[in-house]
């Protein structure tokens, strides 16, 4: 019968060892710091089945004009919209009786097609200090286009948290950046940092800040690689960004720009990490994430 201390001494076959350094290659263990953040952002995320409840988060959102992304079924792709009742003249007193939803026309287009499809339809959106998921079914399109859902009868809400790993563009020459406003106005920002899902840039104050939910172009031109034309919406700021840095999603992805904004990303973390070796020698810790 083998004891504890014959355990230790067992020796793993090398075979075995390469094996699980492949498998952590891919599916590498998250660290303590990271998984007990998870376990909080996990425990931070709530149930809320209460009408009114919902309807006050529904109210905030609608209020603040913050867009709404929608995804349709299995759908791959996602369309944004707007809740209706937030334009001059028009009033968000439908919301009270809590029956139903009224959401503008879908962007891009073929989402007001796809939405009457009958499947189960899923709406994300979020206010300066939280998201909120819920689900919903089509009811029928008004004449003027508008579309009418159930009013969810569940919604998860949990606090704000980035989807992807973002990295500081160290070196802003190396990355740049145009930001395009919905009006057409062009203008030239420094990207704060980046991800595979959105970045923080920073523009002259004579632009002035872009709305919050305002669909935006962005003209990304690398000194190596291919140029990334990207859509993307702006994000509410959350904490201390900085004076004149905003936050923005990136929307509309095909899988060309994925895979491309994905080895830009893994470009611009590798120049930090030569410039910190420059700096800082062996030991230097690799802080380009957060």
């Amino acid at each position: 019968m083998k004891t504890t201390e014959d355990v230790d001494k067992i020796v793993v076959p090398s075979d075995l060892d390469a094996l699980k350094r492949s498998f952590l290659r891919f599916f590498p263990i998250p660290s303590q710091k990271k998984r007990t953040e998870a376990e909080k952002h996990k425990k931070a995320i709530v149930v809320i089945e209460d009408r009114y409840a919902i309807l006050d988060l529904i109210l905030k959102t609608a209020i603040s004009q913050n867009a709404i992304r929608v995804q349709i079924g299995d759908d791959v792709n996602s369309y944004l919209t707007h809740f209706a009742g937030t334009r001059e003249g028009e009033d968000l007193s439908y919301l009270d009786v809590t029956r139903y939803l009224l959401l503008e026309p879908l962007s891009p287009p073929v989402g007001n097609i796809r939405i009457r499809e009958g499947k189960l339809i899923r709406l994300n959106f979020f206010t300066e200090l939280f998201f909120a998921e819920c689900y919903v079914d089509f009811i029928a399109t008004y004449a003027n286009r508008c579309i009418q859902t159930t009013f969810p009868i569940q919604l998860l809400q949990g606090p704000q948290k980035r989807a992807s790993v973002r990295v500081k563009v160290t070196t802003p020459e190396l990355l740049l950046t145009e930001v395009t406003r919905p009006s057409g106005l062009g203008f030239d920002v420094n990207i704060v940092d980046i991800g595979t899902g959105g970045i923080c840039f920073l523009g002259k104050e004579i632009h002035g800040e872009i709305p919050v939910g305002s669909t935006i172009s962005i003209t990304l031109n690398p000194n190596k690689g291919a140029i990334l034309y990207l859509k993307a919406i702006v994000l509410p700021a959350v904490g201390t960004v900085g004076k004149g840095v905003q936050r923005a999603k990136f929307i509309e992805l095909d899988p060309h720009t994925q895979y491309h904004l994905a080895r830009l990303v893994v470009r611009i973390h590798k120049t930090n990490l030569r410039n910190r070796h420059r700096i800082f020698g062996m030991n230097g810790n690799s802080d380009g994430e957060e």
